[in-house]
């Protein structure tokens, strides 16, 4: 099929960066193609959840990880009575001042909770609902994966928690496949964090 089929009008494939509003770089896209490929296999699966990591992450190196975090939290959502459909590990430019929302998960090093932005999607935990609610209005392509997200949990459509802090970050200096080059955040704290709903 042909890219410019797979895309809404008023979505133009081409130079982007992230905050370019209905303008998607074919990197973009591709990236979008591939987890739509991933949720899809997992949903042909009978596990409960799946990790997506992307092959840019590393470790936050202010958290002080080990995987004995990422197990316990595992352990802690997995029966489900949690009622989230993502679980970000690796947000950016969320809007961190008050850090509105339920706490659902907590330790002495990290939180799970609510938050209203949640950027980037390259270390995400999602459960079967919420890989098929993604699937569902996946196409055509309206907005980049991660807004495709944040538009349906502003719209009280997908239930995304986040940890804090970060767990894993985006290696921007990885190599030339990278499409954006900005500094990440974990915290903008400004209006555009908490933008908008499901178009």
């Amino acid at each position: 099929m042909k890219k410019e089929k797979l895309i809404a009008p008023g979505m133009n494939l081409g130079d982007a960066n992230i905050f370019s509003k209905n303008r998607l770089h074919e990197k973009e896209l591709a990236l979008y193609l591939s987890h739509i490929q991933t949720l899809r296999a997992f949903m042909r699966t009978n596990q409960s959840y799946l990790i997506v990591f992307e092959d840019d992450i590393t470790l936050n190196k202010g958290f002080n990880f080990n995987a004995q975090n990422l197990l316990n939290l595992e352990r802690k959502v997995s029966d489900g009575s949690y009622g989230f459909d993502a679980i970000n590990l690796g947000r950016c430019f969320d809007g961190c001042e008050g850090i509105p929302g339920t706490t659902v998960y907590s330790t002495d090093k990290m939180i799970v909770k609510e938050t209203c932005a949640a950027w980037c999607a390259h270390a995400t935990m999602y459960t079967r609902e919420g890989a098929r609610t993604l699937l569902e209005v996946a196409f055509p392509i309206r907005v980049k994966w991660d807004g495709l997200r944040l538009s349906l949990q502003q719209s009280n459509l997908f239930k995304m928690y986040s940890t804090i802090p970060a767990l894993f970050v985006q290696d921007r200096n990885q190599d030339e496949t990278n499409v954006h080059t900005e500094d990440l955040v974990e915290c903008f704290n400004d209006k555009f964090a908490c933008f908008g709903g499901w178009r």
